[in-house]
């Protein structure tokens, strides 16, 4: 492998998940969800081979993503947001940061429904995300911004006609329009919503030890690599 394998920083925490085994957790084995993200990254690099995940979820976090940089720039203010569009690389990571301001790295996401935006927490996948965008900026504070902005109505519509054909494509079915009016109910909810309880934030710092430890795991990710084969 000339060039260093580079691991993309929203999936770098899959590299610290622990083995199940606990001998294998001591030796430091790779565990298998480690395992399978080098193996899919082999078979990207080696054949071109991948397989692109589209859910509503991520639909809606792509058509709304100005809605909510809108909505968080109107509670938290400060410095202007603005998408960033460089991608960045050092010796072991490579990703785009959401947003790059003078003192803060962040990350803005979008929640699909209310439910999804009062659970949503700062995971480990997040945090090792987080490490990798600050040793990308060289800037050492992180927010993890979550937004709840309602979806577009393309979105809600395109789940009401998927809907209908659970009750026989029969758009008159009372059970139907009860469903269908509850789903566009739940998402014009948000519009009453203050804007300063639709924004939950996430801020924390550069975590040396934890970098350190994703460091180590992707020495050990690249000698895997080196071993893949059909």
């Amino acid at each position: 492998m000339e060039n260093k394998l580079l691991f993309r920083c929203s999936s770098v925490g899959q590299l610290l998940t622990d083995p199940k085994a606990k001998a294998d957790k001591e030796a430091g084995v790779l565990s298998q969800t480690a395992k399978t993200l080098v193996e899919s990254m082999w078979m990207q690099m080696k054949y071109g081979y991948y397989e692109p995940i589209v859910n509503d979820y991520m639909t809606k976090g792509l058509n709304m993503e100005q809605d909510s940089m809108a909505l968080v720039q109107s509670v938290l203010g400060g410095q202007f947001r603005t998408k960033n569009r460089e991608r960045l690389k050092n010796d072991y990571f490579i990703g785009t940061p959401d947003i790059i301001l003078k003192d803060c790295v962040e990350d803005i996401k979008t929640s699909w429904s209310l439910k999804t935006f009062m659970n949503a927490e700062l995971t480990p996948l997040y945090m090792a995300q987080a490490q990798a965008y600050m040793a990308l900026t060289g800037i050492l504070q992180y927010r993890l911004i979550y937004a709840l902005v309602p979806t577009d109505e393309a979105v809600i519509l395109k789940n009401c006609d998927k809907l209908v054909w659970q009750y026989g494509g029969d758009y008159s079915n009372e059970d139907y329009i009860a469903h269908s009016t509850q789903i566009k109910r739940n998402n014009d909810l948000i519009k009453d919503i203050p804007a300063a309880d639709r924004v939950k934030v996430f801020e924390f710092g550069y975590d040396a030890d934890m970098l350190n430890e994703l460091h180590r795991r992707i020495e050990k990710a690249r000698e895997y690599y080196l071993t893949l084969k059909l």
